[in-house]
């Protein structure tokens, strides 16, 4: 009988021992997220068929997000049948250049990924698998 508690209460120790472990990764592994809106120019990029500045408004939104201790985004990437990296299925997106299908002289996503992963922040790329167009277009 004895033996039969000392077992039991070897086995709820344990279990207290490894729940606040869990609990502790939990916390590290908390996902605080922004929502990055593409569609209509809504987050970024504000600038239209400027590579660079499009570069510098990310960086500067990441940074911000950085300093408010979010550790994830979630990316618009596909808006209407169109991309915002090089696809041989759609065409790049004109809220990059302002034309459907002009390349923009780099991949956003790609740079994206880049800038989150150097500020430890994940990125999800995020799309709209349906809407081709928005008004009488």
């Amino acid at each position: 009988m004895i033996k039969r508690v000392i077992q039991l209460l070897l086995l709820v120790t344990i279990a207290i021992t490894a729940s606040s472990s869990t609990s502790a990764q939990a916390q590290k592994r908390e996902m605080r997220a922004a929502w990055v809106a593409t569609v209509y120019r809504i987050d970024w990029p504000t600038s239209v068929n400027n590579a660079t500045a499009q570069k510098n408004e990310l960086i500067a939104y990441l940074d911000n997000l950085k300093a408010q201790n979010f550790n994830a985004i979630f990316l618009q990437v596909r808006m209407m049948c169109d991309a915002f990296y090089k696809s041989s299925y759609e065409p790049w997106s004109s809220y990059l250049t302002g034309t459907r299908g002009k390349a923009p002289g780099y991949d956003p996503l790609e740079y994206a990924f880049e800038q989150c992963h150097a500020r430890g922040i994940q990125c999800y790329a995020w799309i709209n698998p349906y809407r081709w167009s928005t008004g009488t277009n």
